[in-house]
């Protein structure tokens, strides 16, 4: 007759699978970081065909005549793993000017992401607005505040100027006031809006385009906007990606799912131990 194995060691392995099932229930992800940079970008201009395809700067908000700009980019996340989970976003971008007469006002920026736009997208033509506020004539395949691609392409109907019907979400990051950026490509003043709530409109969207569940057609970038004069002046001027150093960029942090079977194999090996322990126990009782 075999002697029945002692209580305290019978609690031990008892203890010891529970541990190892707990363990192999744990999902495992490993914290990564990747610095995105913009494909394409420009600047399109309220009730007119202008454009700064590969001008130095993009703009958002409203110019000293209460003119409305908007700025478009699209990042490429193609080292983003798709099965991702997006914590945190953050997006870099430089100052290079500020109308002297708002300069110390701080000014509120927000995105809107662009979708059902993609076939054909927005384009980046041969623009170069250099130091001319007011962008310049679109060439071919600039985006511009009627066209997707001009002068052949118009945005979908309604989508005018590239945003979509209903409210924008909440701000996505402010331009504090009394800054005092250089010229282009000199000393520019960097802002540096990060989000980490999957709520948060930078992570959500990130989100969708690195899953595939929506295209990735970039954002348009809006500054502080409304009828009238209130608003004039509420432009800022962000480094481009033909910027160099200062050209925008987008840091996204997430974690990417381990294989669980590398858990579940410790548990398998641990099982098969216990079961080679107890059959040679038990053979040795009966000789």
């Amino acid at each position: 007759m075999t002697p029945a194995t002692p209580g305290y060691l019978r609690l031990a392995m008892g203890s010891l699978a529970l541990a190892v099932g707990a363990l192999a229930a744990v999902p495992v992800a490993r914290a990564e970081s990747v610095t995105c940079y913009a494909v394409k970008d420009n600047s399109i201009f309220q009730n007119n065909d202008k454009a700064n395809g590969v001008g130095v700067w993009i703009a958002a908000g409203q110019n000293n005549s209460s003119q409305i700009q908007r700025g478009l980019i699209q990042f490429d996340l193609a080292a983003i793993p798709a099965a991702a989970q997006v914590s945190a976003v953050t997006l870099n971008l430089h100052v290079v000017d500020v109308p002297k007469t708002d300069k110390a006002k701080q000014r509120s920026f927000r995105l809107q992401a662009l979708q059902g736009i993609d076939t054909p997208s927005w384009g980046e033509g041969a623009s170069d607005a250099k130091d001319v506020g007011q962008g310049v004539d679109a060439k071919p395949g600039d985006a511009t505040w009627f066209y997707k691609q001009y002068d052949t392409v118009p945005w979908p109907s309604g989508r005018e100027g590239a945003l979509a019907a209903g409210p924008l979400g909440d701000p996505v990051g402010v331009v504090p006031g009394n800054i005092t950026p250089e010229p282009t490509n000199t000393t520019p003043y960097q802002v540096s809006w990060k989000k980490t709530l999957a709520t948060d409109q930078l992570v959500k969207d990130v989100q969708a385009w690195v899953d595939g569940s929506v295209v990735n057609s970039g954002w348009v970038l809006v500054g502080e906007e409304g009828p009238g004069d209130a608003l004039k002046g509420s432009k800022r001027q962000f480094a481009s990606r033909e910027a160099g150093a200062y050209q925008p960029s987008l840091l996204v942090e997430y974690r990417v799912p381990e294989p669980s079977v590398r858990v579940l194999g410790l548990s398998g090996l641990i099982v098969w131990v216990g079961s080679w322990w107890a059959s040679g126990r038990k053979r040795r009782t009966l000789r």
